[in-house]
């Protein structure tokens, strides 16, 4: 059971430590001593660290010593100091920035301060100085600095063995000079010790004693306030120890006849001492305190060092941890460090039980963990996108003042207990208070949390698990329209939810696609997100859904079935659609630009003018254009002659041609009639005659139908051709009809041809010269019954009568009184008519031909040209009639002899009823001899003109110049005149 209880006490004192980041360093030897006051009183300080060593001063027998060391372990030559014999005789103390020391061996009291450097050497920076006092016979002095940076020693000065009293003195201006001494007590007493330690704001408390007195302190704030005592009674001189954490003072001594270790604290808020407690059974106390404020007490028992704590200002302590073991050689003064410098609380001791005695030194690393750190980013429940670079970062706390981070470990874990860490960072050497680690790539619910080490390597807590999101977007995207125009936007719209827990984002979430929204060439093209843009929370990995949309237009293709249609008809035009994209048949109706009739002949274009799309909805769409010729068919009747004689053969042709374009038909089918009556078909002429004995006979030949056989046409225009077989040969036409104009007797019809005719003397002779032999011809003419009538030159006939006439024997001619038709039966006989009492109707005036329209020419001429300037005219030509002609214009230009010097010819395009000007140059005019010339101009062809000219001056600019002066002499002569006038 003791052995349990053991166990169990140092488990609990090692937790103790590691809670207390305690570190033990193993004892080591400083230097030696022939004095066994060599370390002497416990009150005074007589050890530090500072500038990365640790300091050791002591008493070697004859001087004040000190030794260094960097690790605690090896250390310097002792170097002196001053001479002195015992170690109560100096006290030292560090600032931060000085060391200083006060010595006082039944002497002048004396003072000095140095930096400590790294190398384990001091830079004094001023002499040893030497402090007058009351009595100038000092011992025990003790030493410290003002929060203020004054210079306090609290010290005993000895007048006689009756005046032995504790004082304090001070200096302001880093030792130049000190203040009066000040009497804390007036009893006297060989006995008396004391420290001054500081407190706040330049405050200050002394502590002090003398033998089986109560450990007495008195506050100075500025003056000295009223002293207060314990109630338990020290045993002797040095036997007390006093550090300061802010403004509150611990007090440990020897209880006198008890030998306990005593602890007070006083707080100089209230200027007050507390009860007082039994702090070590037996043994005097040494106290130090660290940053944090816990508090050491340390001392010797049975040849070991021990130490207790105190984290709550004293008023609990910890269990005695066993520090040191001396028993080999025998353990004697002990000293420590006023407080922790760095991160170290040291104690310098005295082993040994003769001359030389060992300086021993041991530290401990005093630390208190650092607390949990604080999460400060990423805030609790941030969302981040899988796999991202997030930035961790936390502020470090540490109760020791002063003290850093030097490691940090970071752990995520999708557990809250951490029992699974994904990420473990172990520990990892840094003071920087952030870590960037890569998420999971998987959606869900982490936690992360950061635990820290100090710069004495001290492990703190964790702190709590702060949650965050590895999440996405997932975009769903839509097309309202799948199949569209090309050159059109398509239309698109999304809705968005966060992936890990389905909440709506949509409206938190901004959509970028992969490709441009309006496409220009035909084809499908597929959308999805490209990136993103979330306000809520920052995130920009996603998924998306693939759409596709297609670009799309109709193809129309026009053709026609025939390209040439009659004019009236309509035409039929074939049209094929497709989708473009797939070539797949259109669905819907389509307009074209015009009418598919048309009334006059001309070249129309067609396309496609708008359309309607059932299927899909697209507007756009492309066509070609094709032309349709709405034509007819010109037919053009010519003959070899159209006024043949009876019984001459007549060729009748026919030329057919297109309207729109004048091009010729020549495979065709076509119908020609003859008076009306169908006469050939599918010929391109024909030959026709009217036989002797028929008379005058008028045919119209005209054609009924055609074909052209290349187009198809049949709507035809024609200009008919009518042919006259005359009973009058050629030859004798022209004077039937000048005897008809003159009122003479001429043949007025025929039944047969007369090859010949005359008249003179109211005598009409003419032959007839039928076929056959005494063939019967009926020639009528214009007047009265005829007096006589001579056959074949044959004497005077009388008339017969018709019997006589119609007997084949019988007489050759017969007059038809009714019919005023004279009968001849001849072959080839000359036949007289004699007319008597006949007065001829006076022949009709002829109807004048009205006169030729002409072109009217007017011209523009300068006054005058100038050698070698060009003559320039402008002519103007005029059209009057309806003719779209070219005009040949010609030119001349005549000196004064009537006589040609230049002349020329150009064409003028002259549009029916307008005028057009050219410009004639006669260029060069040097060639010209001065003088007055005429410009004449006129058109030739289609239609001559008038001729217009206009006199034109051209003379050497000398010329001018005379002729402009004489002008002005003459106007200037002229004026002068009227005014004498």
């Amino acid at each position: 059971m003791k052995n349990k209880t053991i166990a169990t006490l140092l488990l609990l004192i090692f937790l103790a430590i590691l809670l207390l980041g305690l570190v033990e360093a193993d004892p080591s030897l400083v230097g030696t001593s022939t004095t066994n006051y060599a370390l002497t009183y416990a009150h005074q300080r007589k050890c530090f660290y500072a500038n990365g060593r640790f300091w050791v001063f002591w008493c070697n027998g004859s001087y004040m010593v000190y030794a260094s060391s960097a690790d605690g372990s090896t250390w310097t030559s002792p170097t002196a100091v001053r001479d002195t014999k015992f170690g109560h005789d100096f006290s030292v103390w560090w600032d931060g920035t000085y060391f200083h020391y006060a010595h006082g061996a039944g002497s002048s009291l004396h003072y000095r301060r140095g930096i400590p450097n790294a190398d384990g050497t001091i830079t004094w920076s001023i002499s040893e100085q030497t402090i007058s006092t009351v009595y100038n016979h000092i011992n025990y002095p003790y030493i410290s600095i003002g929060s203020n940076g004054y210079i306090w020693i609290l010290y005993r000065d000895e007048g006689s063995s009756s005046s032995i009293y504790p004082y304090v003195i001070y200096s302001t201006d880093n030792g130049t000079s000190w203040s009066t001494p000040y009497r804390l007590n007036d009893v006297s007493s060989a006995y008396w010790t004391g420290s001054i330690v500081p407190l706040t704001d330049g405050k200050m408390l002394a502590v002090y004693h003398h033998q089986q007195s109560p450990v007495y302190v008195r506050l100075w704030n500025g003056s000295w306030q009223a002293e207060k005592a314990t109630t338990s009674l020290i045993t002797s001189r040095g036997a007390h120890s006093v550090v300061a954490y802010g403004d509150v003072a611990h007090i440990a001594f020897l209880e006198n006849g008890t030998s306990a270790g005593k602890y007070v604290k006083y707080d100089a808020t209230s200027d007050s001492l507390s009860s007082e407690i039994t702090l070590i059974a037996s043994g005097l106390p040494r106290l130090t305190v660290a940053d944090s404020g816990t508090l050491y007490c340390f001392y010797g028992a049975d040849n070991h060092i021990y130490y207790k704590t105190s984290t709550d200002s004293g008023d609990t302590w910890s269990s005695p941890v066993d520090w040191i073991d001396e028993t080999t050689e025998t353990l004697r003064d002990l000293s420590v460090f006023y407080k922790q410098y760095g991160d170290y609380i040291g104690v310098v001791y005295r082993t040994g039980t003769e001359s030389p005695y060992n300086i021993k030194f041991a530290y401990l690393t005093t630390n208190t963990p650092p607390n949990a750190p604080t999460l400060d980013s990423p805030a609790e429940n941030a969302h981040f996108d899988p796999s991202a670079s997030v930035t961790f970062s936390w502020t470090f706390s540490d109760p020791d003042a002063g003290d850093n981070q030097s490691a940090y470990q970071f752990q995520l874990d999708d557990n809250s207990d951490f029992s699974s860490p994904i990420i473990d960072t172990g520990k990892v050497i840094s003071s920087t208070s952030s870590t960037t680690q890569t998420l999971p790539s998987a959606v869900g619910l982490y936690y992360w949390r950061v635990k820290t080490w100090d710069s004495s390597d001290a492990e703190g807590a964790w702190s709590s698990g702060r949650a965050i999101i590895v999440d996405k977007v997932e975009i769903t995207l839509s097309v309202a329209d799948s199949r569209i125009d090309i050159g059109t936007a398509m239309s698109w719209n999304f809705t968005a939810i966060y992936a890990y827990d389905g909440a709506d984002a949509t409206s938190h979430v901004s959509v970028t696609l992969n490709d441009t929204e309006t496409k220009n060439a035909i084809g499908k093209y597929y959308y999805t997100a490209d990136s993103i843009t979330d306000s809520l929370y920052g995130l920009t990995v996603f998924e998306c859904n693939v759409v596709y949309v297609i670009f799309d237009r109709v193809n129309f293709t026009l053709s026609a079935v025939n390209e040439r249609v009659d004019v009236g008809k309509e035409a039929s035009i074939t049209v094929s659609a497709v989708y473009a994209y797939d070539g797949s048949t259109f669905e819907g109706t389509y307009s074209l630009n015009d009418t598919l009739t048309k009334s006059e002949v001309g070249k129309y274009g067609f396309k496609v003018a708008s359309m309607t799309d059932t299927l899909y909805g697209l507007t756009v769409f492309t066509t070609n254009e094709i032309s349709i010729v709405w034509d007819m068919l010109n037919i053009t009747f010519t003959a070899s002659d159209c006024s043949p004689d009876l019984g001459e053969q007549v060729v009748i042709y026919w030329n057919i041609t297109r309207v729109y374009d004048g091009s010729a038909v020549t495979d065709y089918s076509i119908t020609v009639l003859r008076n009306g009556t169908s006469w050939i078909s599918d010929a391109s002429y024909g030959e026709d005659v009217v036989p002797d004995g028929s008379g005058m006979t008028t045919l119209l030949y005209n054609c009924s139908a055609v074909t052209d056989n290349l187009y198809g046409l049949t709507a035809f225009t024609q200009s008919p051709i009518t042919i006259t077989w005359h009973y009058i040969s050629k030859p004798y036409r022209a004077l039937n009809t000048q005897l008809q104009n003159e009122g003479n007797p001429y043949i007025v019809e025929s039944t047969h041809l007369v090859t010949s005719l005359s008249y003179s003397s109211g005598r009409l002779t003419y032959e007839v010269n039928p076929v056959s032999s005494l063939a019967v011809t009926a020639v009528k003419s214009l007047g009265y019954i005829p007096r006589m009538v001579y056959v074949d030159g044959v004497g005077l006939l009388p008339e017969p009568s018709r019997s006589q006439f119609n007997s084949k024997t019988g007489v050759c001619w017969y007059y038809d009184e009714d019919l005023d038709i004279v009968y001849v039966k001849v072959a080839g006989s000359t036949v007289e008519i004699e007319w008597h009492g006949y007065v001829p109707s006076p022949a009709p005036a002829p109807t004048p031909t009205p006169a030729p329209m002409l072109f009217d020419v007017s011209v523009f001429a300068p006054h005058t040209v100038l050698i070698p300037q060009p003559l320039t005219v402008e002519v103007t030509v005029f059209n009057p009639t309806c003719l779209t002609a070219d005009a040949t214009l010609k030119w001349r230009l005549l000196d004064s002899q009537n006589r040609t010097v230049a002349e020329g010819t150009q064409i003028v395009m002259v549009s029916p009823m307008h005028s057009s000007i050219v410009k004639v140059t006669v260029s060069p005019t040097w060639t010209l001899k001065p003088g007055t010339y005429r410009f004449e101009a006129w058109t030739s062809t289609p239609i001559k003109s008038n001729v217009a000219s206009q006199t034109v001056n051209i003379m050497f600019p000398t010329e001018m110049l005379i002729s402009t002066v004489l002008f002005i002499i003459i106007l200037a002569s002229a004026i002068i005149l009227l005014r004498r006038k």
